[in-house]
């Protein structure tokens, strides 16, 4: 468990943890980063290490959280579809191509499950309360059917990118367009 940090100093210091784990998983093995060295890298004692995180692996947890929670954030404005299911696939996976290097670093250690498995986790603590609260009647159908479509996409995501992109944006966008609109339609 990691605590949802509130200041800005904490928030900085989290940050800054986080950046220095997601630089030392660029250069070298995940099980040889140790605590110790995560504090040296960063420049934050191991006692504010500790108020922040239980272990090495939360700040892994927090890395992804925070890429979800920026990507819940990012801007759904380019106006390149008239069709604005098909401007949020184009948003989504514009968003996962600049977060290349996050996808780079979590394939380097087969940590891809993590970031699906954790949005999963994401998307069920957080949706559950706002689903109710906008009157659905049915919040569960709702969230469930929004888990289908993301653990779906983020594969979709997480394929491409290893697959190097070779596909173009668009493409893909009509891609995920199709795809949705078959599931829906039950062909």
């Amino acid at each position: 468990m990691y605590r949802k940090c509130t200041t800005e100093k904490t928030i900085l210091q989290q940050a800054c943890i986080e950046k220095s784990l997601f630089d030392m998983m660029d250069k070298m093995d995940y099980d040889d980063i140790s605590v110790t060295e995560l504090c040296r890298q960063s420049n934050i004692s191991r006692r504010i290490f500790y108020r922040l995180y239980e272990g090495k692996d939360d700040v892994l947890f927090a890395m992804i959280d925070h890429s979800l929670l920026d990507l819940e954030k990012f801007a759904f404005s380019a106006n390149t579809y008239d069709n604005e299911e098909m401007e949020i696939y184009y948003s989504f996976l514009r968003y996962w191509v600049e977060k290349k290097q996050l996808l780079d670093v979590l394939g380097k250690h087969h940590f891809t499950t993590l970031l699906i498995q954790r949005a999963v986790s994401f998307i069920i603590s957080e949706e559950a309360a706002s689903l109710s609260r906008f009157g659905i009647n049915d919040p569960q159908r709702e969230i469930d059917t929004l888990l289908y479509h993301l653990t779906g996409m983020l594969s979709v995501i997480v394929y491409w990118h290893d697959t190097g992109y070779t596909k173009p944006i668009h493409d893909m966008v009509e891609e995920l367009y199709r795809l949705t609109s078959a599931l829906r339609s039950g062909k």
